[in-house]
């Protein structure tokens, strides 16, 4: 029930806003733990797209710097996979971390920020999400809380 009241929000939602780009995530096999994602980095990724969807290959790291622009339009679920040797493994995306089992690997919908410097304009804009079992999202969660982003803009 939880799940479809979050699905009438999104679709109602998306009548108030304009439309986004889809995305797809591609990360390294059997990576767990929080994934950051700095936008407009010129010297980041380039853009690259599958189709109409954005893609994003997230390094080893769980961190990424790319040059696309943050998109706070309405989308679709993103799509979330493992890459085995080329091939695909697809990572389940939850809304409510309650309902999952508490050992089944899975994929939190992102959080989207900006952290502004001391005269407004905006320093960084960033999305994280996090990938394990309730456990390590936890941990992950914790660790993030304790981060400086403005570190990983540095860098």
């Amino acid at each position: 029930m939880k799940n479809l009241i979050v699905i009438f929000i999104i679709l109602y939602l998306s009548g108030c806003t304009s439309k986004g780009e889809d995305n797809i995530y591609l990360l390294e096999n059997g990576y767990t733990g929080k994934v950051i994602i700095i936008y407009n980095e010129q010297m980041g990724a380039e853009i690259e797209y599958e189709g109409n969807k954005r893609l994003y290959r997230i390094p080893a790291s769980g961190v990424l710097k790319t040059q696309f622009s943050i998109d706070q339009g309405y989308k679709l679920f993103p799509e979330f996979y493992y890459d085995n040797n080329g091939e695909r493994l697809g990572i389940p995306v939850v809304v409510d971390l309650t309902e999952n089992d508490e050992n089944r690997v899975v994929v939190t919908l992102s959080t989207i920020g900006k952290l502004y410097n001391a005269y407004g304009k905006i320093g960084l804009e960033y999305s994280v999400f996090y990938v394990g079992s309730n456990e390590q999202i936890r941990k992950s969660s914790e660790e993030f809380a304790k981060l400086n982003l403005l570190d990983f803009a540095k860098k």
